[in-house]
């Protein structure tokens, strides 16, 4: 058992300091800290050194633009709690990891559509791999981590990675936050019809809870992919499945904003749908690309979308990063018809951090004792198709995987029927 007068200690990861450097020198200020420190042998190897304490809390954003960064942060941890096998046991018996932001999205190998005339038919893309599945195993067995913390994590496949390795998995949200923030703001109040909906299946267990606890009307939207004719390019099509917009102030919620594509068509779609007024939320602003700004210029600019916010989960401006980025604005009339900004708006998460933070270490890395002090912000994650068959009664039809796609071409999986006539014909090649 480690020797500390601590029964918990937070753990501020170099890769985390660079990227969140003020934000970092507030949590030190705020909580105990774990000694960590990496020195060097003559040639330059790492030689790293951990205090005791038997809860640990590591705090880790995982972007890409610090992957690399805080994958090596995780392998340093390591000597936070790795038995040697001799008498002086483990500096940390229970490791808990919190992310802010972690992109799980590459949690399955991507799908590729087979044909223009089905939406549901599939190719697995054979070179690629799932990262989550990779850094699940990482976590649990070269870092030791007993717990991991995510907010608005991207979906239940991650989940699903790190719980097959041992790892509890705790996935709080911002959404109430937001909703609360968004009453306070006066964009939404008791005198409105409030719909709320996600922009795809994957937000279900987010619109359901915020539902429930706000007294929302709640709508269904599905998102899939459309191959077009000639098989060389495809594009993204959303559907109202569940729900009535018209006249109501709808309240869109998704885990990120990345290029502005799905957050402008959902918007679209509620518009079209009869929407009174829109209000988006996305708790992660990854601001992917070059084309994000104008993308979600062109939501802002629309005359039914009342708001678009987002919050600081991510620092637009990041130490020794070339591609700073930031928040879009629009000039147009305001009610008065005098021409006033438009911007994206932000939600400060910082004390909702501090706040994770202190109840995680409070918990003393027992995971029930987690969801008990988190309780008021837990959003259980599961396959959405279970959620909607809940929800609704009803079972919406899945993808089904028919083929394998490798190095430009196609070809059927073992038992699976035939692939169309000329599937590998026309250009349909590609970079995988």
């Amino acid at each position: 058992m480690p020797n500390s007068d601590q029964e918990s200690k937070l753990h501020i990861p170099r890769s985390f300091r660079d990227y969140r450097p003020l934000f970092s020198a507030k949590l030190q200020a705020e909580f105990p800290q774990l000694r960590f420190d990496i020195h060097a042998f003559s040639n330059g190897m790492p030689l790293f050194l951990s205090g005791e304490v038997p809860h640990a809390v590591m705090i880790a954003i995982l972007n890409g633009d610090n992957f690399k960064e805080t994958i090596a942060d995780l392998f340093a941890a390591s000597t936070l709690t790795q038995d040697s096998s001799d008498a002086a046991g483990k500096n940390v018996d229970r490791l808990t990891v919190f992310t802010p932001f972690a992109d799980f999205r590459q949690d399955h190998r991507e799908r590729k559509l087979i044909s223009p005339d089905s939406k549901y038919d599939m190719a697995v893309v054979k070179a690629q791999a799932s990262t989550t599945k990779a850094l699940a195993a990482m976590m649990r067995y070269v870092a030791g981590v007993d717990n991991v913390v995510t907010l608005d994590g991207h979906s239940h496949l991650a989940t699903t990675h790190f719980q097959e390795v041992g790892i509890e998995v705790i996935n709080t949200t911002a959404a109430f936050a937001a909703v609360n923030e968004l009453m306070a703001r006066g964009y939404l109040n008791d005198k409105q019809r409030i719909v709320v909906t996600g922009v795809d299946f994957g937000n279900l267990a987010v619109v359901d809870a915020v539902s429930k606890r706000f007294g929302f009307d709640r709508a269904i939207i599905r998102k899939w992919r459309q191959m077009l004719e000639g098989g060389t390019k495809t594009i993204t099509r959303q559907e109202l499945v569940e729900g009535k917009l018209k006249g109501a102030t709808v309240l869109i919620l998704d885990d990120m904003a990345a290029s502005g594509g799905t957050l402008g068509n959902s918007a679209d779609l509620a518009i079209g749908k009869g929407a009174k007024e829109v209000i988006l939320f996305a708790t992660h602003r990854v601001y992917a690309g070059t084309t994000y700004y104008a993308q979600l210029q062109r939501l802002l600019d629309r005359d039914r979308v009342k708001v678009v916010m987002t919050s600081n989960s991510l620092p637009l401006e990041r130490r020794g990063w070339e591609g700073d980025k930031s928040d879009p604005k629009v000039r147009r009339p305001d009610s008065s018809g005098e021409m006033a900004t438009k911007g994206v708006e932000l939600l400060n998460l910082d004390e909702f951090t501090i706040d994770t933070l202190r109840s995680l270490l409070a918990s003393g890395g027992n995971p029930e004792r987690m969801r008990e002090l988190l309780k008021e912000n837990v959003i259980k994650q599961e396959d959405p198709y279970v959620i909607y068959q809940r929800l609704t009664g009803k079972r919406a039809k899945k993808p089904r995987d028919r083929a394998i796609y490798d190095q430009g071409e196609y070809r059927a999986l073992p038992g699976a029927e035939p692939l169309p006539a000329g599937i590998n014909d026309n250009g349909r090649g590609g970079e995988y």
